[in-house]
């Protein structure tokens, strides 16, 4: 597996997530905590819970319709 360290994006966009994680409820993060592992298991690598939430969004947004 690569480490996460590898993973990370820049600082700007790691910084204004942080504080998104921060508004996450319990339920969730444990969630997202599960996506994350079933990530890791599929693709063989770590990946941070910024990285599984953007992934996660960005399904929503092609996925769930807007109007």
């Amino acid at each position: 597996m690569q480490p996460e360290s590898a993973l990370k994006g820049d600082a700007g966009s790691l910084t204004r997530r942080k504080m998104n994680m921060e508004k996450i409820s319990k339920q969730n993060l444990k969630a997202l905590e599960s996506i994350k592992r079933i990530i890791e298991i599929e693709e063989e690598r770590d990946v941070t819970l910024d990285q599984t939430l953007d992934r996660v969004l960005s399904h929503y947004r092609t996925h769930v319709p807007f109007g």
